[in-house]
């Protein structure tokens, strides 16, 4: 028969299993404050009579789960990091291939001087021509003294004769030839050997002199020029 005594023993007994069983662990392995603690080991006293039970708590693996988690963060770190310097070396990869190459360099050079050696010339046109005109001088002009003369105030020195500048500079095929280029020709008079030298303009045209009309552009489709044509040599580096 249930008594008020009776039901007063089971709701302590109820009380003291709950708090040992769940409240206690759970307030201890949570490094409660110590005040919270003395007021439930008070409570449990009061209820039971004994003294509060302790949790055991695994403070060795609890560490070790922290340090774990501690290096693990630290290893993402160290990885994030690394990859922040290989985006560093991509973007040095990236600056060094935005410099121009020497090459190019080289290239506008050379056409800039070869516009400059054409311009030299075009002072001169018209220019009379004679045979074995004495260098140095603009008065008059053979094939080439003339070449020789305009190459030279170019800072290029070329030989006195058609066929000692054949001898010069590096050979380029017909369908290469660029402004600046020399091209040399024979002479029905020359016996099959070179015999006359021009400047190559650009458009098809060379820029030379010969016959009455001096120094001169002439469309290298004219018969003579065509069928006489040698080969090409290129001075300009």
């Amino acid at each position: 028969m249930l008594t008020q005594k009776n039901i007063k023993i089971g709701v302590a007994t109820i009380a003291t299993v709950a708090i040992s069983t769940f409240a206690f662990p759970f307030i201890q392995s949570n490094a409660a404050p110590s005040s919270t603690m003395s007021l439930v080991n008070q409570m449990y006293y009061n209820i039971s009579g004994k003294k509060a039970p302790t949790a055991n708590i695994d403070t060795k693996n609890f560490n070790n789960n922290s340090g774990s988690t501690s290096n693990s963060t630290g290893s993402t770190s160290n990885t994030d990091s690394a990859n922040t310097g290989s985006t560093n070396t991509d973007s040095n990869n990236s600056n060094s291939t935005t410099k121009p190459s020497e090459s190019g360099s080289t290239d506008q050079s050379s056409v800039a001087l070869a516009d400059k050696i054409i311009a030299t010339g075009e002072k001169y046109l018209g220019t009379p021509y004679q045979y074995g005109a004495a260098s140095g001088q603009t008065k008059t002009f053979d094939c080439s003294s003339f070449t020789q003369y305009v190459f030279k105030q170019n800072g290029i020195s070329l030989l006195r004769s058609s066929r000692q500048q054949y001898t010069q500079g590096t050979s380029v095929a017909r369908d290469q030839i660029k402004k600046g280029d020399l091209l040399f020709f024979t002479l029905s008079s020359s016996g099959g050997k070179i015999g006359h030298v021009g400047i190559y303009a650009g458009d098809n045209k060379i820029l030379h002199t010969w016959g009455s009309k001096g120094v001169q552009y002439e469309s290298l489709d004219k018969a003579w020029l065509k069928q006489g044509y040698v080969g090409a040599k290129r001075v300009i580096k």
